[in-house]
């Protein structure tokens, strides 16, 4: 959502500030809280929703804004979190702060945190590593803290820490944040109502500013990294720039961002929100409020752009809802694409063939009715392992669903076995240096070695007893040429290989 002079909204159109909170370094310890399916008593909005407003998604759980400490009314975005212990997360934005909720059973969420912030509407998180970064958004003339960061190392256990504020070049406020996992890299997206802000996650704990694009507002982001022929990776940014349409930016090289191309597409009114396909062929862009401001557009509609020429974006063809609301927020997996389209909730997509996509299932988190209006669903997030989809809806919370009827991809249970032996390396690539961590189950002899992409060792790191649980050593690729490496994991409890790329 974002900030248009003088429309109304809710109340009455009154801006709500709301009670600022004087610290933000308040930790809450675990607490359940009951989920809506099954819950005796529970305060939900949505209790259920009839099966005419459902169609092939399954509803596990929802947990209302009005359940969760700290007193907020509202919720806005979602995204989700996997534990080094293996436990999925759902990292919920409301109205005064930022709710973490265990996913172990999703039929049953569980509030483990909720990390208090100056109230707003909006509110956004992206995680890399063991960290959550954290912004809100104020109309102008309302001062924030800037970013916050969260140390989520010891989630399992129930807590949730603050560790400090990215307050770069007076940065109090943003829109969305993004991270882009590939190149290990932080982006903010309009602070303080500027362009793209870019941070180094070398240290996840301590990001290092490395860039700017300020060619024009970022509402929001989508970023992608593409292997070159040299081994290389080239960082592309898909940028939503509200009325000023969609830019295509190589970051590659952040202090030196280079525009190829501002596409003032036709019906744009406010680009809002960019995914790109993982072949970096489409991107299928939303704009907030064009059904709004083009009569002649009606439900919810997405740009489909051939972004193939990445100089050179075309529309290729729409996807239009039928029913009246408007679009916001959606990403891709599967070859599905899900979207939170407000009034209506979710919707799915099936693009796995481009030229003929289909609308594949929806749920109606919102089935008050489906006008052109700020209400419903904000968020979704398809990403966690186990395939349960979450989904955030303004007034009535957290949405956990099963998506499987309408994909064919059935849930699988995250087994927390499955990381209880490997390695991970950040960042990755890697460009001066590497952290690469470890977890064993059991004290065993180990040995960790650095091997070239034909089986070759080039060093050893580890090779001696090692103890249960996560390690982390450095690891320095200076002298070595750019390419693919991997790091070998061998102990009696079998080899584990981690695949990295260094880039010169």
């Amino acid at each position: 959502m974002h900030q248009i002079e003088g429309k109304t909204r809710r109340n009455g159109g009154k801006t709500r500030s709301g009670a600022v909170r004087a610290s933000l370094r308040r930790v809450i310890r675990t607490r359940t809280v009951a989920a809506t399916i099954g819950a005796a008593g529970a305060a939900a909005v949505v209790v259920g929703v009839p099966a005419a407003h459902a169609r092939d998604v399954a509803l596990l759980s929802n947990v209302s804004p009005r359940q969760i400490s700290g007193g907020s009314r509202e919720a806005n975005d979602v995204t989700g979190f996997v534990s080094s212990g293996g436990i999925e997360y759902a990292i919920l934005g409301v109205e005064r702060g930022f709710a973490f909720f265990d996913l172990g059973d999703p039929e049953a969420p569980r509030e483990v945190a909720v990390l208090p912030a100056p109230a707003s509407i909006w509110g956004d998180a992206a995680t890399f590593g063991d960290y959550a970064y954290l912004v809100k958004d104020y109309p102008p003339g309302v001062i924030g803290e800037g970013l916050a960061m969260a140390d989520l190392s010891r989630i399992d256990e129930g807590i949730v820490e603050l560790t400090g504020h990215l307050t770069a070049e007076g940065m109090t406020r943003a829109h969305n944040v993004r991270v882009n996992p590939a190149s290990g890299t932080l982006y903010v997206c309009g602070a303080n109502n500027h362009g793209l802000t870019m941070f180094d996650l070398g240290d996840p704990a301590h990001p290092v500013l490395t860039g700017f694009w300020n060619d024009a507002y970022v509402h929001d982001a989508f970023l992608a990294s593409y292997p070159q022929s040299d081994g290389s990776f080239r960082e592309i940014g898909y940028l939503a720039c509200g009325g000023q349409g969609l830019a295509i930016v190589d970051l590659t090289d952040p202090a030196a961002p280079v525009t190829l191309s501002r596409y003032f597409y036709d019906g744009l009114a406010y680009c809002h929100q960019v995914w790109v396909d993982p072949e970096g062929r489409y991107a299928y862009v939303g704009d907030e409020i064009d059904e709004i401001a083009n009569p002649g557009v009606f439900g919810p509609t997405t740009y489909v752009m051939d972004v193939t020429d990445p100089s050179h974006p075309q529309i290729v063809r729409l996807l239009q809802g039928e029913v009246e609301s408007i679009d916001h927020n959606m990403w891709g997996r599967w070859g599905y694409l899900f979207q939170a389209n407000y009034t209506s909730g979710l919707q799915i997509w099936d693009i796995r063939d481009p030229a003929d996509p289909r609308e594949a299932g929806s749920y109606d988190t919102f089935p008050e009715n489906d006008s052109r209006g700020f209400h419903g669903a904000w968020g979704v997030y398809p990403d966690l392992p186990s395939g349960i989809v979450l989904v955030s809806d303004i007034e009535s919370g957290l949405f956990v669903f099963d998506c499987s009827p309408a994909t064919g991809i059935p849930i699988v249970p995250f087994d927390p076995a499955a990381l209880s032996y490997g390695a991970r390396v950040y960042p990755n690539p890697v460009l001066a240096g590497a952290q690469i961590r470890y977890r064993l189950p059991r004290s065993a002899p180990v040995r960790l070695r650095i091997l070239d992409a034909s089986g070759r060792s080039v060093t050893t790191l580890v090779d001696g007893e090692v103890g249960e649980g996560w390690r982390q050593v450095e690891w320095d690729p200076s002298g070595l040429p750019s390419g693919v490496y991997f790091a070998r994991l061998e102990s009696v409890l079998g080899a584990r290989s981690a695949r990295m790329v260094v880039v010169r």
